[in-house]
């Protein structure tokens, strides 16, 4: 018989203490954007955009309905797209000079030149909001002659906005849908 062999002892290195894993924090809430009944255009300062374009425009007349007209700040103006029905689908972005900080929205829906031109022309009744971040909302308008403000649960940056037609209010005459005026606040 062979002697028996020796055990062989084993060592470990001393006890390593295994980290504590940071607290996983409280997801963020996402942002909102809701309608806002109080909010008064005086107590904000005003964004200003840098230039706007649409996915199609309305030359009728020897009058232009271009994307600029809706932030010209004249109600004698309005961006009226140019697409067969009522412009579902189509969009007018506004931009920046560069990122900024926006708190609230004003939309003037249709055209304002004149109750018979309101009446006369779709409304956008619902849209989608798109920042430049990628970040969607979805607005409900009303079919009102004035504006509509929504606010962001909190300040959003961005380069641009952009506004897609979801769904209109028809026009007793025509179908094109207007925006008469679309603003920004910090």
């Amino acid at each position: 018989l062979a002697p028996p062999a020796e055990t062989p002892v084993l060592t470990f290195p001393p006890e390593t203490p295994v980290p504590t894993p940071e607290p996983t924090p409280e997801p963020t809430p996402p942002v909102e954007l809701d309608r806002s009944y109080d909010f008064n255009p005086e107590d904000a300062a005003r964004l200003y955009f840098s230039g706007a374009e649409a996915s199609s425009e309305v030359f009728s007349n020897g009058r232009s309905y271009d994307a600029s007209k809706a932030i010209d700040d004249d109600h004698n103006t309005s961006w009226q797209e140019d697409a067969p029905g009522y412009g579902i689908g189509e969009h007018i972005t506004v931009r920046f000079e560069h990122e900024t900080r926006v708190s609230v929205l004003g939309i003037f829906p249709g055209f304002d030149q004149s109750q018979s031109a309101w009446d006369r022309n779709g409304k956008p009744s619902r849209m989608l909001v798109e920042l430049s971040d990628g970040r969607r909302f979805e607005i409900a308008l009303d079919k009102s002659p004035a504006y509509q403000y929504f606010e962001f649960s909190e300040p959003v940056y961005t380069e641009y906005l952009r506004f897609t037609i979801l769904d209109a209010y028809p026009g007793s005459e025509w179908e094109d849908t207007a925006v008469t005026e679309l603003r920004a606040w910090a």
